[in-house]
């Protein structure tokens, strides 16, 4: 199996543990835990280091081709955010989600 799959397997299992288990109005300290033990895990994933080659459409329908050089998450749901240096002539600096780039083969 391949890293997004994987990715989404974790995920999917951390949505239904988080889903399965309650926390109660009082919980007790050895039960006040809301996200299963592998959560930060799942989180601490990068499908796309620094140096790796993506691509993206632009607004135009234009191919581009960039390469990250640094990744950030936001404090919602852990969306990861990719900075990402175009390979055009001159380059442009890009920040774009994850999900909207694709890795070049």
């Amino acid at each position: 199996p391949n890293v997004l799959a994987i990715t989404f397997q974790l995920i999917l299992a951390t949505h239904l543990w988080v889903g399965s288990h309650k926390t109660s109005s009082t919980p007790s300290s050895s039960h006040s835990r809301t996200s299963p033990p592998f959560a930060d895990a799942i989180l601490a994933m990068n499908a796309f280091p620094a140096g790796t080659r993506v691509f993206f459409w632009d607004g135009a329908g234009n191919v581009i081709y960039a390469t990250v050089i640094a990744s950030e998450r936001l404090p919602d749901q852990g969306t990861l955010i990719l900075q990402l240096q175009s390979e055009e002539q001159p380059p442009k600096i890009y920040k774009l989600p994850a999900a909207g780039v694709t890795h070049v083969q």
